[in-house]
């Protein structure tokens, strides 16, 4: 995010890489806080279900990824200081809009 958002002119370059840095700090340290919590190994593993290819997968979380970042915006922030705004909810592709 940190580099698309520097290739497009939103971010420069010198921010970007301050955030960079910040950004692997904050996963070394939040890294560390786990290891001290969970000592030992982690017996974890991630994989695909059954009768599910690697291109389903794929596909699985790109349609999730893309779900997540339109329930962010219809819930974005428009009001200061207000967590959501309800002015402005889409539901059904139809805009509910309240009364201001």
């Amino acid at each position: 995010m940190t580099l698309g958002l520097c290739l497009i002119g939103a971010v420069p370059f010198t921010r970007g890489g301050l955030v960079f840095i910040a950004q692997m700090l904050g996963a070394m340290a939040s890294a560390g806080v786990v290891k001290a919590l969970f000592p030992g190994p982690l017996a974890v593993t991630t994989s695909l279900s059954g009768g599910t290819s690697i291109a389903q997968g794929v596909f699985i979380e790109m349609v999730r990824f893309e779900n997540r970042q339109t329930r962010n915006k219809l819930t974005r922030e428009t009001v200061p200081h207000s967590p959501i705004n309800l002015h402005d909810i889409h539901v059904g592709g139809k805009s509910a809009q309240s009364p201001r």
